[in-house]
């Protein structure tokens, strides 16, 4: 059965894209939106869990990227990710002409 996913609840403010994973009852569905990053800022992949038939959502997990129901289907696994932007986690280093960027206190690898 073919999703209509322009007519299902958004989802970090945008309406989902890719259908990842249906559970067999039919009754939910993992589908995946794309918006901007909260802290950088640049285009990433979301995902959460909707119920089908009143295509609301019914699981919003922060920072996941991608979901699917197990062989079973009695287990869901994620892949979620973690980052904190610092801004001082690095510095240029050497001219304007050859910027490299390092980890402060990192070793300086020469090519």
């Amino acid at each position: 059965m073919e999703l209509d996913l322009t007519r299902f609840e958004p989802f970090m403010n945008e309406a989902p894209f890719r259908v990842l994973s249906r559970h067999p009852n039919g009754l939910l569905a993992a589908l995946q939106v794309v918006t901007d990053h909260p802290q950088t800022g640049n285009p990433a992949n979301f995902s959460a869990n909707w119920n089908v038939e009143t295509r609301t959502l019914v699981w919003k997990p922060k920072r996941v990227g991608t979901l699917a129901w197990n062989v079973d289907d009695r287990e869901i696994g994620l892949i979620s990710e973690h980052y904190d932007y610092d801004p001082t986690a690095y510095v240029l280093i050497d001219s304007a002409c050859e910027a490299n960027v390092r980890t402060p206190g990192a070793p300086f690898l020469a090519s």
